[in-house]
Parts: structure tokens; C-alpha cells; sequence
């Protein structure tokens, strides 16, 4: 299989170009906007493209040959404008799809994410025919959005839904926990007894390699995510553990943190800066269930995680503990 990547410079999609490799595929086009890390990939072998979400032209060329597109490519934060988000995530998909028609590439995975179904509320082995609720965020309005272009793509086509995507290198969950742990408490919502599923980052990358070699014809929709959830307090307590961060844990009522973080988004937000120290968003992920039913992708692909849930923890501490701060 030859395989063209968009996105390939970032924490997913450099990942996806190494187990592709790995698995015996070629890599035909390894697109992103970062030099440094392009000029890495290249060493490995990946043939590195510059090209923006915006350039069709671009990724139509270097599309050229290839049997499958993994659209990795995205504005993945829980922060910014709608018009920053609509321009990465939902008007360059559409770009990517349009630079697949032209290049002739049959097939087609899009990578979306499981904040798509988030609501401040308890969801427990979410299906990916639930009714989605309203967009929590601009980020969660994009996903929903960027799906509904990837399926206009004519031939076969996956849309994917990862959550929590973690592993060593981690460039969301760690920092945010780390910026947390600075300020020397951390909220404790709830009991700090929600559960999360969450995604190796190699466990993502198989699943794309196991829709991209399905055969045709495909139009289908799959969570994926670890069979096992982790138990929010816990995964907090390892990973500040791993960190060596001291930190303490604060009890707050969930109504008196959330109306907090509102102030702050709409101070935030009035200023125009960076996201602000807590967001309701935030909150949420650590004090309300988020669970996936991930039977659809195992029974539809044969598709199964090369490693378990507790397996990819250990390692991804492992890694933490080596990058310690001084």
C-alpha cells in the first residue's frame, strides 16, 4: 500500500508514518508545515512535502500515486476562534478532499475525534450512531463539521474517532497537567472518580492502517479507543508521579469551578490571548464519564489494539520519567 500522509509532522501523524513503515507500507508523501521535523522524516526514508491545508494544488501533486490519504491534519486544541477552526479543520478538509479527486486517490481516512459527543454530563460506551449533541466548542463544531466533508469524498472513506490520544512525546494531556501542577493544586471534581477512554498513540495509528487496507467498498464511521478505561484521579496521580511533580488536590463543587472557568474563558476571550488556565471543557474531561463502544471498528475491520491500555501507561510514564525537569 502506498500511503500519503497530511499532517506528518505532528505527534499522530509522524507516528503513523513510523508504524506504517514498520508494517511493510510505503510512506509515497509525508506532508506538514514544520521544516525541522520534515527534514527528520526525510532522514528516515519519508519523502517530506511542504504544503498548507489551503494548497490543493500542493497536495494534489504530491498525493499523485498514492492508494490511500490519511488526513491527519488538523487544529487540535480546545481554544481559538471559529474562523481559525473553520479554516484548518473544515475548509482544509475539504481541500484535502478535493486534492484527493484530482490526484485519483481511491481512499480515503479522516481522522475526527471523540469531542464530537461531549456534553457536562456522565456518557457511558458511546456508539457512533448516537445522536450527537450541540458542539460543546469551536474545536468539537470543526470535528462534526470536517466529517461531514470527509464523507462528500466519492470513493471509500473511514471516518475515525480517537479519544484522549496519548504516548511518549504527549504534546496535550502532559503539558496541560504540568501547567496545572505549577500552580500547586489541582481540582479534585466530583471524587476524581470518572472514567476516560483513552488512545495509545500507537493504537490510533493501527486502526488508520486497518482502514486503510479494508477493502473497498468502505463508507463508515469507528471510534477507537483502549477496551479498558482509566480512572481519571489515578491516571492524574501517575502521571504527576512520573513528572516528579509535587502537587496537592483541591476539592471544589462542580457548579462553583465551572462558573470560575466560564469568567475566565470570557476574560480570556475579551483579550484575545491565550486559553485560560481552566476552561469548562477542562473540567468536564476530569469530572464526568467519557467512555467509547469501540465494537464497531473490531467487528467491521477485525481490528484489535497492539497493546493494551495499562501497557502504553507504562511505557508512556517510562518516557516521562526520563524527560524530567530538573
Amino acid at each position: 500500500m502506498r500511503l500519503a500522509v497530511t499532517g506528518a509532522t505532528g505527534f499522530l501523524g509522524s507516528n503513523l508514518c513510523a508504524n506504517a513503515d514498520a508494517a511493510g507500507h510505503e510512506v509515497s508523501a509525508a506532508l506538514g508545515t514544520d521544516p525541522t521535523r520534515g527534514a527528520k522524516l526525510a532522514t528516515q526514508g519519508v519523502p517530506f512535502v511542504v504544503a498548507r491545508l489551503a494548497d490543493v494544488d500542493a497536495m494534489a501533486r504530491a498525493f499523485r500515486g498514492a492508494d490511500v490519504v490519511a488526513h491527519c491534519a488538523a487544529r487540535s486544541t480546545a481554544w481559538g476562534s471559529r474562523a481559525a477552526f473553520e479554516a484548518d479543520n473544515v475548509a482544509g478538509t475539504a481541500n484535502v478532499v478535493e486534492a484527493c479527486r484530482r490526484a485519483g486517490v481511491p481512499h480515503l481516512v479522516h481522522i475526527s475525534s471523540a469531542s464530537v459527543y461531549f456534553e457536562l454530563a456522565d456518557r457511558e460506551d458511546v456508539r457512533e450512531d448516537a445522536p450527537l449533541p450541540r458542539p460543546f466548542n469551536e474545536y468539537a463544531r470543526s470535528k462534526a463539521l470536517s466529517e461531514a466533508e470527509a464523507l462528500q469524498f466519492e470513493g471509500n472513506v473511514a471516518v475515525l474517532r480517537p479519544r484522549g490520544i496519548f504516548g511518549p512525546g504527549d504534546p496535550t494531556l502532559v503539558p496541560r497537567l504540568v501547567r496545572a501542577a505549577r500552580r500547586g493544586r489541582l481540582p479534585l471534581l466530583r471524587g476524581g472518580t470518572a472514567r476516560a477512554s483513552l488512545t495509545h498513540v500507537d493504537t490510533v495509528s493501527s486502526a488508520i492502517l486497518a482502514a486503510a487496507t479494508a477493502p473497498a467498498p468502505l463508507r463508515a464511521t469507528y471510534n477507537v479507543a483502549h477496551v479498558e478505561a482509566a480512572v481519571v484521579r489515578d491516571l492524574v496521580e501517575r502521571v504527576m508521579t512520573a513528572l516528579g511533580r509535587p502537587f496537592t488536590w483541591r476539592r471544589i463543587p462542580m457548579p462553583v469551578a465551572l462558573a470560575a472557568a466560564r469568567a475566565s474563558e470570557i476574560a480570556a476571550a475579551a483579550l484575545g490571548g491565550r486559553e485560560p488556565a481552566a476552561t469548562p471543557y477542562a473540567l468536564g474531561l476530569l469530572a464526568h464519564t467519557h467512555t467509547l463502544d469501540t465494537q464497531a471498528i473490531r467487528k467491521g475491520l477485525g481490528w484489535t489494539s497492539p497493546l493494551t491500555l495499562e501497557e502504553g501507561l507504562c511505557e508512556t510514564m517510562a518516557w516521562l520519567e526520563s524527560h524530567r525537569c530538573p
